[in-house]
């Protein structure tokens, strides 16, 4: 890997003289050749694969006015833009080749381009004379922050039918459009006869401020831009310090060793040694010497040119007679020279730098060719998913295999075939199980002295048990519920949470009198209010409880008459008593009472008897049940629409999984689907209002199911009775006396519970019985109709239907090939990704050649 074999060279320098520890330790024919190292690499980054694989570079990085630009020019032999201010705003990328000419420059720039995936290679221009490379280089950065033009331009300077010399102009005059930075590459490669093998990349200068608020964007910018270089394992980081700044705070060391914490792939280049204050010899010879800040590859100290020089053009060759003078005669330079003679001078860092960029490829062939591997198999994948461009000849079966697709996708989903889970099927579901709940709301509630005839079996609901081990549960349960039983706050019994909202049910917590309107509990007491004992014992009759003569002081307030009992702990108990409670179902607003109905009764009232189940009873129940049926009416539409909305959302998702990127054959596929199953609908509709109106809604009351709806009717009425007090009070017998009473009733084929008294409300309890027991019969019956009707009508139907209106509306067995070939145009986003993903297999297929060329010549 990278890392070790930065490790490797740290461990040769502690044991051969430091200037060869950054020369290839082994010399023969199983190496490349420094040219050819640096010519595979110039290969694999000119063809583009720094999109794909970590290639191995060096980077210039150091902040603005650290005598970067300056070490860049000493590096590379040429002449670079410089400006006041921020020159740089996008990264350069400067090859230089040793070649027979006298100079030679191609610049050309990498960018992406219409949302592509990685980044394209567009050539500007070739020139041969030097003193026109720093105006030409200034261009290309402008042109890349110039997106507008960039893009307007693209087609014409890749055709070659427009020069980029010929844009210089368009380039001055739009200024409206020029952005502050740009992630873009400016690529030179240089040639000439002067030139050394080498590869660098310069970023922006770190900055810390900008002068308008308009660039303050421009300090993480350029912070982003350098991490995602520097971050990389195969990146030899060259970090420019000037020694007119303390190195204690310069942000590029900080920035340097977040992203090489180790400081095994960094080098030290130190600027600007001529400008080093006085006082500070001591601490930065500790640097120099690698003794501080230390650095796997130590420092080298480098004599930029003053500012005076570079006003007067100050060549290359002159700079560096300058720096040789420098270490060579002034007294500053001589201290620095003889602490470490061999790393004084661009020579020296050039020859390093050349030497561990060659070391670092060579290395790192293998692990390359790799990794390309991989990501060559990924775009091959990618490539397959996609799909191939559909030929004149292939049309008709691909659009065959596309309807078959989306039946296949239909069926699974309307079945709930294949794997879970299935969407459609649980939002179908979803739909019928709000259509029961709105048909419950519309209920006809019945109410008898402040209680409900009992209909939960209607409605599923989410129940809770509780399990009470003493009184004091019984009461922390008691002293949240309401008069109706209802959880009035969240409470906690037992550990057992019950909900605000939820009711009891069931028979077992009507036995305790903590719920009697009238009593309080209180740890081992309970206070009833009543007028008399004899009252109270009414209220209050347990066998666990005696009364307390003299109740303990300050438990109740002052004026109310309680009389008090006290649990006897002697006393067999009960508990544990497990109690369930059920979600409460929201309340719906048609109420009736026993006057009500009585009332209804009165006006159904005709030439008849008065007696109860008569005809205006009967009528009155009747009218009861029809009013609920057709409140049923807007749930059942709103169920039909909602299930439709949901094939139709999807059926749009499949579709659109299926032909997706080809937008008119889509279009046309689901403009022929909703066409069905608008159909379909309006089909069903009809249906429904047929089995609403002319089935449920027919004038008479009808069941087979008679068991269900006697039990029903003979709990009710029984209910009511036991509400109205219309029955055997058996909680005034004693044990004894009940016993002896069911055994008499039975000796006589009777039952406790078939005994009631006469009562002048009978009418009215009979019409309030049959109306329950018959509304729970019919609500049973349409909740389940119409998902029936649904099923029928519309889900299935759609899924038999869909195939032969596709068939049929795309023309598939009528049209030419070249006709249905047209369905097959892909969308914009398809041709481009399709296009960036051919390029991308072409440039890792070319680069696994050149990497596979390279590794023979290394095994040669």
């Amino acid at each position: 890997s990278s890392r070790s074999w930065f490790v490797l060279q740290a461990v040769l320098r502690t044991r051969l003289p430091r200037i060869h520890t950054f020369h290839a330790n082994m010399q023969g024919d199983q190496w490349l050749t420094a040219s050819e190292a640096l010519g595979v690499l110039h290969e694999l980054r000119g063809a583009g694969l720094d999109a794909d694989i970590d290639l191995p570079r060096i980077c210039v990085v150091g902040k603005q006015s650290s005598g970067k630009s300056s070490v860049m020019e000493a590096l590379t032999g040429i002449s670079l833009p410089r400006a006041a201010g921020t020159c740089t705003r996008c990264a350069f990328e400067i090859s230089t080749r040793k070649s027979s000419k006298d100079f030679s420059c191609a610049i050309s720039v990498r960018c992406q381009v219409d949302g592509a995936e990685s980044n394209e290679k567009l050539s500007l221009v070739t020139m041969d004379n030097p003193a026109e490379l720093p105006s030409m280089l200034t261009s290309a950065q402008r042109l890349l922050l110039n997106k507008e033009l960039l893009k307007q331009r693209w087609a014409d300077i890749k055709s070659g039918s427009k020069g980029f010399k010929d844009l210089l102009a368009d380039l001055s005059q739009d200024e409206a459009n020029v952005e502050l930075f740009s992630r873009d590459v400016v690529v030179a490669e240089i040639g000439g006869k002067a030139f050394t093998d080498l590869e660098l990349i310069d970023l922006p200068g770190l900055i810390q401020s900008v002068e308008r608020d308009e660039e303050k964007d421009l300090i993480s910018l350029i912070e982003d831009l350098c991490k995602s270089y520097l971050e990389k394992p195969n990146t030899l980081i060259a970090m420019c310090c000037p020694f007119n700044d303390d190195m204690e705070n310069q942000a590029v060391r900080m920035i340097a060793r977040r992203h090489d914490p180790k400081g095994q792939r960094t080098v030290g280049v130190l600027t600007k040694a001529d400008l080093l204050q006085k006082g500070t010899e001591s601490e930065w010879l500790s640097i120099v010497r690698n003794a501080k800040f230390e650095l796997y590859h130590g420092y080298f100290v480098l004599r930029n040119p003053s500012q005076s020089e570079l006003d007067s053009s100050v060549t290359s060759d002159q700079a560096r007679d300058n720096e040789a003078n420098f270490f060579n005669h002034d007294q500053l330079g001589r201290l620095l020279f003889d602490a470490e003679s061999d790393r004084c001078g661009v020579v020296p860092l050039r020859r390093m730098l050349s030497d561990q960029l060659c070391n670092l490829i060579r290395q790192e062939l293998p692990g390359l060719r790799t990794n390309l591997q991989q990501k060559l198999r990924e775009t091959e994948l990618r490539l397959h998913d996609l799909g191939k461009v559909v030929p004149p000849e292939y049309a008709r079966i691909k659009l065959l295999a596309s309807v078959k697709q989306i039946e296949r996708g239909l069926v699974d989903a309307v079945e709930a075939k294949g794997d879970a889970p299935f969407p459609l099927w649980s939002e179908v579901r979803s739909c019928y199980g709000k259509f029961r709940e709105a048909c419950y709301k519309a209920r006809p509630r019945f109410t008898i002295e402040k209680e409900e005839l009992d209909d939960h079996d209607l409605l599923p609901r989410e129940t809770v048990t509780v399990v009470l081990r003493d009184w004091d549960d019984c009461w922390a349960l008691c002293s949240s519920l309401s008069a109706t039983q209802r959880v009035e706050r969240d409470v906690i019994v037992n550990s057992q949470k019950v909900p605000k909202g939820f009711s009891h049910t069931g028979r077992t917590w009507t036995a305790f009198p903590s719920v009697v309107k009238g009593c309080h509990m209180s740890g081992k007491f309970a206070y009833v209010r009543a007028d008399s004992i004899a009252e109270a014992h009414k209220k209050w009759n347990h066998e666990a409880w005696r009364i307390c003569a003299n109740p303990p002081e300050g438990l109740l307030g002052e004026g109310l008459a309680y009389f008090t009992y006290m649990w006897c702990p002697g006393t067999p108990m009960i508990f544990p008593v497990p109690v369930k409670f059920e979600m409460a179902p929201e309340d719906g607003t048609f109420s009736f009472t026993i006057p009500d109905i009585r009332d209804r009764i009165d006006a159904a009232f005709g030439r008849e008897l008065n007696l109860p189940g008569g005809p205006a009873g009967y009528r009155a129940a009747q009218q009861v049940v029809k009013e609920a049926q057709q409140r049923w009416a807007q749930p059942a539409d709103l169920c039909v629409k909602s299930v439709a909305q949901q094939l139709l959302q999807h059926t749009q998702t499949l579709v659109k999984h299926v032909v997706g990127k080809y937008p008119d054959l889509q279009s046309k596929v689901m403009e022929l689907l909703q066409a069905l199953l608008c159909e379909l609908k309006t089909d069903l509709v009809k249906r429904k209002d047929q089995v609403l109106l002319d089935l449920e809604g027919a004038p008479d009351l009808y069941t087979q199911n008679d068991h269900f709806l006697k039990d029903s009717f003979n709990q009710g009425q029984q209910h009511i009775r036991q509400s109205l007090q219309r029955t055997i009070q058996m909680q005034k017998l004693s044990t004894e006396e009940k016993t002896s009473l069911r055994a008499l009733l039975a000796k006589a084929g009777q039952q406790v519970e078939d005994l009631y008294a006469p009562d002048p409300r009978d009418d009215a309890i009979w019409c309030m019985a049959v109306a329950h027991a018959y509304h729970k019969v019919s609500f049973k019956r349409f909740c389940d109709m119409l998902p029936r009707t649904v099923d029928d009508a519309l889900l299935p139907a759609f899924v038999t239907r869909s195939t032969q209106i596709l068939v049929g509306g795309l023309q598939v067995m009528e049209a030419g090939n070249h006709e249905l070939q047209k369905w097959f145009i892909e969308d914009d986003n398809s041709r481009r990704l399709r296009q960036d993903l051919e390029a991308k297999l072409a440039r890792q297929t070319t680069g696994l050649e050149m990497l596979s060329a390279g590794l023979k010549v290394v095994q040669r």
